[in-house]
This record gives C-alpha cells, structure tokens and sequence, in this order.
C-alpha cells in the first residue's frame, strides 16, 4: 500500500541553527547480528533523537549499495532505495514520522562518484568506462568511478536525481558527500586548508565543470523548497572559499561546511596529553575549532560518522634508508625512497624518513611534505658494525620522533638489508613492518654466494625477509631470487615496480647535432648503453659484470652483417673500461663504438633522445631502471629476460626481450633495424606505459594498498576528511578499555571520571564555537565502541556493528549521565540560541593557567582544562553591563561531576577587563565548563526554560521520563 504523507515538512527560521543528528541505520539496531530497519529506527529511535534536543536528521546509507561495509558510499544504483532496511513506503513513513515530531530530514547523496561493479552499477552499462565516468586511471579512486561532470548527460542525471528524492519522498535536503572530489581533477592529493591565499584553490587542477555542477545543484534545491524549508550541507575539508556563499553573490550556494577535520586537532592532542603531564594546548584546541571563514557557515562535529566508524585513515610511515636524493644519494635506492615517501604524502599520510647522517650533528627538514631526520652514529672499521650503529640511531631518532607525535608510527618500511636491523629492531618493538628489497647479495656478488663479509649480509637479508610482515621486490625475477635464496614464503612478497617522472625527458634536441659530437652521423643508427639511472643523479653508474657490456659488445660484429654503419654509444666508467676497449679492437669495431665515461644531466637527456634504441644487455637486473628511462624518451628497449624488464617489457610493443648472450642480442638490434616506424611507434606505446603504470603516485598507491592489508583495512571504505585519528569514539579515546568495567555511577575510577570531565567539556566547546552541531548516533551516550561493518577481513563479524542503546537505559551507570548531558547542552541551546549568534569573542586564553574564557551571542563560555587547579574569584572581562546567571556547567552531579558549582547563581558585573569594559568573577573548578547569561534575558526565556522539564530532572526522573515518552509513543 502506497504511503500518503500527512505532515507537512517543518519550517525553521533562520535563527534556529542546525542540531544534526548523523544515523546509519543498518548499524542502528540494539542487538549483534541484526541489521536495523526502517520500521524499526521509526518506532524506536525517533521519538529517542527528538527528546534529545535535535532538529535534523541525516541518513548515510539510504541509497541503495551493494556492499553493506561501504557505509553507503558506494552507491549501485541512485534512484532505489536500499533494499536491506526495508521497502520505500516504510521510508517515506519514517520521513513522515520525522516531520511530525519537527524534524527536517536529509540523506547522504553522493554525486562525487558512483559504484565501479559492472553487473549492478552503472560501470560499463555500455561497453566502456566513460559513459558517464571519467575515463583512464584518473577516473578510478579507491572502488569508485568518478563522474565526468563535462558531460552533459551527466549532469542531468544527477539533477533529476536531487529532484526525485526531494520530491518523491518529501525530503528536506541533503549532504553531498566527496566535493573535493568534484572541485578537483588531481582526487587523491590532500590539500591543506588556506584562510589567507585564495590563490592555491583556483589553480589548474580545479574542476571548472565539477564548481558548476554544485552552483547547480544548490540552485535546482532553492527552486523546489522555500528558504525555510531546505538545508545543504558539503562534506569538504579543504576549505574551498565561496562554498557556503549564495549564487547570487558568485558563490556555490550550500548552507553549510561540515570540515569533519576540525576533530582531528582534538584527537591529537588527547594523543599527546600523556606526554604533557596532562596539560592541554588550549590555544590549539580553540584555533582548530575556531579557524573558519566569517563569512561561511560551519557546522563543528567534535565525533561524527567518519571519526567514529573503521575506515582508511591518514597513516603515519616511518622509511628507513641509507640514502635520499635530500641527504645523500648513492645508489638506486635514493630516488626510490624519495619519490615514494612524496608520493605517500601527496596522498596525505605522514610520513618521516629516516636516513645516515653527513655530518656530525644530523638534523632534520622538509621536502616536499616530507620530514627527513638525518640520523648520526659511530663509524666503525667493520661496515656490517658500522651500518648496525646506523640502525640503532634510526630507532633512537624514531622513538624520539614517537614521543614528541604523543603515538606509535603505524607503518615501519625498510629499504634493502642496509637498514635490515631497523626493521628487525621495528618488527620486535611489534610495528608493523615491511621490507622492499631492491637487489639481493648474491646477484650484486655476480650470481655467488661468497663467505666472509657478504655471507653475514645474507645473513641480515634473509632475517629481515623472515621477520617482516611483508616483503616487496621491485621486479617478478628479484623476488623469484629471494624465494630461492631465502625460503620467503611466496604469500607474504608482493611485486611493485620502480617508477620514474616522465616529464624530466621532456623537450626538444636536435639528433644530428648530439650524434655529431660524438662522432657519428647524422643518418647513421645509434644504440646506447647506460649503467643505472643517471639523470637522477647527473652522473652516470659504474659498468660491472652483471650489467653485461661485454655481451653488448660481442654482439656488435653480428649486428654489422647486417648494417655496417650501426654506432653504439657506452655510457659510464669503472673497472672493465680498459678491457672492453681493448676487446673492441681485437673485435676490430673500435670505430663503431663510443666510449664516453661519465655523464649525466643534459648531456645524457640529449643521448636518449637522440638513440634509436637502448639495450639492456644484463645477467641480472634486478628491475631495469634504464628500460623506464628510455620510454619516458619515448624510445624503444633490446632487454634480457634474466631480469626484471621481463616482467614489464610487452615484446614488439614497447620493445624486444633477448637471453643474455651475444647472438640474442644482436637479433634484438637487428630488429630495431629492420623498422625504424615501429621502433619510433614501440617508443611512444613505451612513454604511454612508463607515464601510467610506472608514475611515482600509481607505486605510492600500491604500496599503500600493502599498508592497508597489513592494517586490516584494505577492504575498509575511505573517509571524506581524510583523516588519520578516528576508529573509536570520543569517550573511548579519553578513557580507554576502562570503559568496560568502571562505568557504573558508584564507581571513583580516576581514569575514567577525568575523561568524562574532559568529554563533557569538549562538546561543550565545541558546541559553543559552531555555527551548527552534529552528533553519530550513540555517541552522545559516551558509546565505548566505534563502528566495524562486517567485511572478509574480521570475518563478516557483526560484533561492532551496532549501537548499545541500552547502556543509557539504567541510571546506575554513567553513559545516562552522559546522555542526560548532551539532551540538556541541546535543550540550553535551543533556548538562547547562541550558535546562530553572529557575536563570537574569545576574551582569554590562558595556556598557564588553561583557561579558556568566550562571549558568544548573549553567553559567556569559561572553561578550565587545568586537571588540578581551581580558581576562586576567577576575573574575567566581559561585554555584558549586567548580572550574569549560571545556568549550566559541566560539573552537576547529575552529569557525573562533583557539584562544586552552585545553580542559577549570579554574578555581578564590575570594572572593565582584558580589553572588555565589563567584567565578572566566577569559580572556576578544575576539569569543568560553565554557561553565564545575562539576568535579563534568562528572565526573558524564563516560560520556554519552564516549559522544558529535562533541564531540572535529575537523573532518575531522566529516565523515568524516557519510559514513559516511549511507551507514549508505543
């Protein structure tokens, strides 16, 4: 039977500011192993979350999705409501219901991005994937398509998307969630937020189609609702100026910004307080929740959904290295280490490298968003000593590092055996630890497994590969190699390849007149040899065995049988320089091949644009650094299969593989020869790959895909704030597991009374600073859990998959004291209304004695954070000439406090102050807040105060109240 709506939506003046409260009611039910339904959370939790002081209410998982772990982020189909809490009229009677207790209803829409499954999503729906997404690797974020908002179809379906839903189910607006994600091109690089320059927000990678569609969107919900009627709110953490102002006046039209990062502040300094004696940065709480811009609307959530639930978050990566291209760069592994620890923070982690010292003192900097801590230790004759004293410095550095964070690095990386005892040393302390493995010390030993000093390497290598959680290889043949070397069980290694910036192979040369000085003609084929990367490092790697010059070499007698005028250019130095050249004469080629030493920066760039191939001519090749280069010239490669180009290299497409051995490898160039049009064309298919497959921020993404595995959130949606402190509750990260077996009232555990104290105040706070609230259900009852949907990787457990509503349903125990609270800050606030108030002022804020004193519209907000001291005739200036009348604080015993304030006491006004030209004096107790407005308008609202009874109920008539509210509505 068809639902007829009989309540019409509630209209709200523009002076009653948002109290929002954020559901997902799959998650909603009060019993493991249930999901929750529509017809449940109407008949239970609503009448619930209108007694608590709310207004709005936001539905997250509305949206019909396939998989229930998704937390509804991945939308299957956007016009079907989701089928698993129930049918759509049982949603459209909830939306009824909602209005008929006055509540606005909104719903979670994301317009960011859409499923990418192929049977039930829009992925492919015609063949392809850019239909209505963005085509390529960039229009694939996470297990998403990202819509392409050119399109005008597009468009037009997500606009007639809002109306359906506003239209057909009476609802009240919405939340768009992901908007960096349709104001940016670049959807995966974190961008901080800027206050005072305007200019980083407006540069190329802004969306010019995505800014259009949300003016749009905002206009198609003005045209269908009055003013009073609707409420937009952007999920957007950067800060993106004009959001929140009206079209008309060129902005994007939304109500408000929720920026669920300004709880990040919070949680890290309930990290470090451990580490400050308990003294808490009152300046930094007050500028986190603060910093906004006076002209936009923000709504401050102090825990909402995405702090809450078990989700991808910001990591904190700790690389361990003997080299960077920041400190010092020797080898292979300094670009490797350098591009991914930028790609990781491009992403928005934290990362921290940690590398060797050059000089006696260390130090440390920033690059690129990177910190680099140089480390110093003891020289040693012996290096295997040398480089164990260089490991121990690293842990030293990091623990220190550890401490001044107030929390534990989540990721420790090792890169190669030479920082092999810090990851061994990591991996004991019980970090999560992984090692990539560039090479190993039998193919540097030439394929031998020599005694003595490289023996007691092995010996740090296979400890390392055995005690890391995982084991990267950069190429399929290196991690065949450890296998064998080491017995590394094949499911804990993963490959990720090298990568390379292509643009560094950018630009114009003129061909003849590099061959020219080189003495070769202008017509005449070029093939060149390099050792190692080089552009990197402006210089050019040492010829060895292993790299197979020689075999070049032997194969240039062949190749001329088939074009005597083939030159072959051999770039770097070493101790087989002599002999080759002297096997170049006894050859009798010696005027068809150059040796040119040394070289690196423009000389080598305009060598391998001017080549017509390059060969990669090794015995073992770990990975082949020099294929990547030479694509990113766009030329194509003659490599040996006996090393990592055999894994990557796509024969006659992007190059030619051969054994290492003189006849193969002349084949190889005789290939090239044969075609110079398809060996132009191998170069640009290889320039397409090395661009795409081989880009820094492509192995940054794989290598935390490894990270996330590790942390058993690889199978866990994102979180729109990209933030990196969450997975529990508020209360829970105060207190800790003490939760479990110290909440009941006559309970004294200190632990647990000094964090509800600080849990009261900080929504207080919080509450005080908004221009709108919102709360995740159940946390407004200090819930001790976070939220895990089942997923494969905790066993589809539904353990944490639910709210404990019953916590609140006792007043034995102290979650009703917290629930009693938030009803009555909700209560207080409906009454004075100071979060719609224009008038904020923060009169002291006072990190000795921390405490924090601000006038918001006609109230007085006073806060001591100090765990210890309480002030008696605390003197505060103020802008009130009069009276002013307590009227909530946060230590009433019936919140769990101690009482030590008086009720409804007034203090009188006096002399100006701290630049106010009134003042007062009140107590102040240690670890409490208070709430002072002037006498005058306390008697003012004296009716509508009398009129709401929770304010004066103790905690037993509390509950006596919500039994018989229930069944009343029962």
């Amino acid at each position: 039977e068809r639902h007829v709506f009989r309540f019409p939506r509630p209209r709200v003046p523009a002076d009653v500011a948002p109290a929002i409260y954020e559901a997902h009611i799959g998650s909603s039910s009060g019993e493991e192993g249930r999901v929750g339904t529509f017809i449940e959370f109407t008949e239970t939790l609503l009448p619930r979350i209108k007694n608590l002081g709310y207004n709005t209410l936001l539905l997250l998982d509305v949206v019909e999705h396939a998989d229930f772990a998704s937390f509804g982020l991945y939308v299957t189909n956007h016009f079907a409501v989701c089928s698993r809490l129930g049918t759509v009229e049982e949603f459209k009677a909830l939306i009824d219901k909602a209005h008929a207790l006055g509540l606005r209803v909104l719903i979670s829409l994301c317009h960011a991005h859409s499923s990418k499954n192929v049977m039930d999503g829009l992925g492919c729906i015609d063949g392809g994937d850019n239909n209505y997404f963005v085509s390529g690797p960039s229009g694939v974020v996470e297990e998403a398509k990202v819509f392409d908002f050119s399109k005008t179809e597009v468009v037009r379906f997500l606009l007639s998307n809002i109306t359906y839903w506003i239209t057909e189910f009476q609802l009240d607006g919405f939340r768009l969630e992901g908007v960096p994600w349709m104001l940016y091109d670049q959807r995966s690089v974190l961008r901080q937020p800027d206050l005072y320059d305007y200019s980083a927000y407006l540069s190329r990678d802004l969306c010019a189609s995505g800014v259009l569609y949300l003016s749009l969107a905002n206009s198609l919900l003005s045209s269908l609702l009055p003013a009073d009627q609707r409420l937009s709110i952007a999920q957007e953490c950067t800060g993106y100026p004009t959001l929140c102002r009206p079209i008309s006046q060129g902005g994007l039209g939304f109500d408000y910004r929720l920026d669920s990062s300004l709880n990040q502040s919070l949680r890290r300094l309930i990290r470090q307080s451990g580490h400050r004696q308990g003294r808490w940065m009152t300046a930094q709480v007050l500028w986190a929740l603060a910093s906004k811009p006076n002209t936009e609307k923000v709504l401050v959530s102090v825990e909402d959904a995405d702090t809450t639930r078990f989700c991808r978050r910001r990591l904190k990566i700790a690389l361990f290295a003997w080299e960077s291209l920041h400190t010092h760069a020797v080898g292979g592994v300094a670009p490797h280490v350098t591009e991914l620890a930028a790609g990781l923070s491009r992403q928005g982690h934290e990362v921290h490298v940690f590398v060797r010292a050059m000089e006696s003192c260390g130090g440390c900097s920033e690059h690129y968003g990177v910190m680099y801590h140089e480390c110093t230790f003891d020289l040693d004759r012996d290096f295997v000593v040398e480089i164990q004293n260089m490991c121990e410095s690293f842990i030293a550095c990091m623990l220190s590092v550890e401490e001044a964070m107030g929390t534990e690095f989540e990721i420790c990386h090792a890169h190669d055996w030479l920082a092999g005892r810090a990851l061994i040393r990591a991996k004991q302390m019980g970090r999560t630890a992984i090692l990539t493995m560039h090479s190993t010390e039998f193919g540097r030993c030439g394929n031998n497994n020599y005694g003595g000093v490289s023996k007691r390497i092995r010996d740090i290598e296979a400890e390392a590969c055995h005690l890391a959680d995982r084991v990267i290889c950069v190429s399929g043949v290196l991690a065949e190699e450890v296998r064998a070397q080491y017995g590394v069980h094949p499911a804990k290694m993963t490959v990720i390849y090298n990568g390379i910036n292509c643009n560094k192979f950018d630009g114009e040369v003129d061909p003849g007149a590099v061959k020219h000085t080189y003495g070769v003609g202008a017509l005449d084929p070029m093939f060149l040899f390099v050792v190692e990367p080089c552009l990197v490092f402006r210089r050019a790697g040492r010829m060895v065995v292993q790299k197979g010059p020689d075999l070049l070499l032997e194969a240039v007698p062949f190749i001329h049988k088939f074009r005597g005028d083939a030159k072959f250019v051999f770039v770097g130095d070493g101790h087989m320089m002599e002999s080759l050249k002297g096997r170049a004469a006894q050859l009798g080629v010696t005027h068809s091949v150059r040796f040119v030493g040394k070289m690196g920066g423009g000389a080598l760039h305009a060598l391998f644009k001017s080549c017509d191939a390059v060969v990669v001519p090794s015995r073992n090749e770990p990975f082949g650094i020099v294929v990547l280069e030479a694509w990113s010239a766009s030329k194509p490669v003659v490599a040996t299969n006996s090393g990592g180009p055999r894994d990557f290299v796509n024969p006659n497409i992007t190059g030619v593989l051969v054994d290492p051995t003189p006849g193969s490898i002349a084949w190889g160039c005789c290939e090239i020869l044969k075609n110079f049009e398809h060996a132009r064309w191998m170069g640009s298919r290889g320039r397409v790959t090395a661009a795409f497959s081989f880009s820094w921020d492509s192995i940054a993404q794989q290598t935390r895909e490894i990270y996330y595995e590790q942390r058993n959130k690889h199978d866990t949606p994102p979180n729109w704030s990209y933030s990196s402190e969450g997975d529990d509750t508020l209360a829970f990260a105060l207190i800790g597991p003490a939760m479990y077996e110290h909440m009941s009232v006559e309970d004294c555990d200190p632990h647990v009374l000094s964090g509800l104290a600080l849990w009261r105040m900080y929504r207080l706070l919080g509450s005080g600073l908004a221009d709108g609230r919102m709360n995740f259900m159940g946390n407004e009852l200090a819930h001790p859990d976070g939220l895990d949907l089942p997923r494969p990787a905790n066993h589809f457990s539904m353990a944490k998959a639910f709210r404990r509503w019953n916590l609140a349903d006792s007043p034995s125990l102290k979650f009703t004291q917290c629930e009693l609270f938030d009803c009555c800050l909700n209560h207080w606030e409906g009454v004075f209304g100071w979060q719609s108030a224009a008038h904020l002022y923060v009169v002291k804020c006072d990190e000795e004695a921390q405490v924090v004193v601000l006038e918001r519209g006609q109230c007085l907000f006073a806060f001591n954070f100090h765990p210890h001291n309480s002030y008696e005739g605390f003197h505060v200036g103020c802008m009130y000439n009069e009276p002013m009348r307590l009227f909530l604080d946060s230590d009433e015993k019936r919140f769990g406090g101690f009482g030590r304030l008086t009720p409804r006491t007034q203090h009188p006004a006096t002399e100006a102050k701290d630049s106010r030209p009134h003042s007062v004096r009140v107590y102040l107790p240690s670890s409490t807040c208070a709430v002072y407005v002037r006498e005058s308008v306390y008697c003012e609202k004296q009716p509508v105060i009398d009129a709401t009874p929770v304010l004066s109920m103790d905690l037993e008539a509390y509950v006596d109240y919500r039994k018989a509210d229930r069944s009343c509505k029962n």
